[in-house]
């Protein structure tokens, strides 16, 4: 972004345009996370998002009581330091480093920062504005431009809205002249750009390509992070099923969650690394083997449950019941029946009665035994 300020060969509208995306995305770092421990949304790997049931959306601007929320308050306070930092130097902060990068923008606030952050915007003379704004925010969706009533109560917030502003204005600066407000909008907009209209506003692919490049470690460092956690997981669950009983194999649920420990030891160890290692290339390798060790383990966990639901779907076909079995697991499971069906109708010499029975019941739940399935769960 700097390189985007700095170049003189960039129109300053397209600086303006940047700058603005800049400040945008930095905001909604601060709205897109989980309110209770801060982890950013969609931020796995793999594609895969937590369950709904498992985040808490952080709150708006303004909590119910009409205060500021932690992240409103969070993004206000970047926004004023880089501001600031804009208006005395021409450029932006720089962006902390991969390690330090989750500490800065990511978790709630604790009672003595969200302290130190009100007194830093109260001393700069704009906590009133910023809790005025927060009042009166509307979240973009609450306001369609075909909902005539709607857009109308919209419009009426904002003109509430800058007498407000203009009120604060007068009571800070009794002598001084009216103020000019700045454009404010009602939410329903569209943050589309049209590039073909204004192609001069396109940054240079080469800086794009160099941003990318740039956030490459503190995409990787989070992407490992939250790896890490969810093999944690993984394995606090297994203990507990040992500690409870409550698994028929509990021998093999051992082994396995030796192996998943081993996986994010070596992770953990390759994470450290990468926390001390100077070298780019060094930093690189390291914070791969921690992916690699922690993806390795979450492969292990994923097989172990669906070779146990896919051994208790088996089982239930000649025990009677239904086992449940994930969804994610059914094909393994499928292909574990298949496998017991061609199994006993090529092994089992049907000569007794009752024996041709069970094989007739076991080909009536699986019509095609010996399908390429069983050849699957075989390897």
């Amino acid at each position: 972004m700097n390189k985007i300020l700095s170049d003189t060969a960039i129109p300053a509208d397209a600086k303006n345009l940047a700058l603005g995306q800049y400040l945008h995305f930095a905001q909604d770092i601060f709205f897109h996370q989980d309110e209770k421990n801060g982890k950013p949304f969609e931020a796995g790997s793999g594609g895969s998002s937590r369950e709904p049931d498992q985040v808490q959306q952080a709150q708006g601007a303004a909590t119910s009581d009409g205060a500021i929320s932690d992240a409103a308050l969070k993004a206000y306070a970047f926004t004023y330091q880089a501001a600031k930092t804009f208006n005395e130097t021409g450029s932006l902060p720089q962006v902390p480093p991969p390690e330090k990068f989750d500490g800065s923008f990511y978790g709630p606030l604790s009672a003595g920062e969200r302290t130190q952050i009100i007194k830093t915007l109260q001393a700069a003379g704009i906590y009133k504005y910023l809790e005025a704004i927060a009042r009166a925010y509307r979240a973009p969706n609450s306001v369609q431009n075909t909902d005539k009533a709607e857009a109308a109560r919209g419009a009426s917030t904002v003109e509430s809205l800058k007498a407000s502003l203009t009120d604060i204005w007068k009571a800070a600066h009794p002598k001084d002249s009216a103020f000019e407000l700045p454009e404010i909008g009602v939410g329903g907009y569209s943050d589309f750009v049209n590039y073909d209209l204004h192609p001069q506003w396109l940054v240079p692919e080469q800086l794009r390509s160099e941003e990318v490049e740039a956030r490459r470690p503190i995409d990787e460092l989070a992407l490992a992070q939250q790896a890490s956690g969810l093999l944690r997981a993984k394995i606090e669950q297994g203990e507990l099923i040992l500690r409870t009983g409550g698994t028929q194999q509990p021998d093999r649920l051992r082994i396995m969650l030796q192996a998943l420990k081993k996986c994010s030891g070596d992770g953990e160890d390759a994470l450290k690394r990468f926390a001390i290692a100077k070298d780019p290339v060094e930093k690189r390798r390291s914070i791969q083997l921690a992916s690699s060790n922690f993806q390795q383990g979450l492969r292990q966990a994923y097989q172990n449950v669906c070779l146990g639901a896919s051994f208790a779907a088996v089982r239930s076909v000649l025990k009677g019941g239904t086992a449940r079995v994930p969804e994610k697991c059914r094909p393994m499971a499928n292909a574990g029946r298949a496998t017991l069906v061609h199994y006993a109708r090529t092994h089992i010499k049907a000569l007794n009665p009752a024996v041709e029975e069970l094989l007739s019941h076991l080909t009536a739940r699986d019509p095609t035994p010996g399908a390429p399935n069983s050849e699957a769960v075989q390897r």
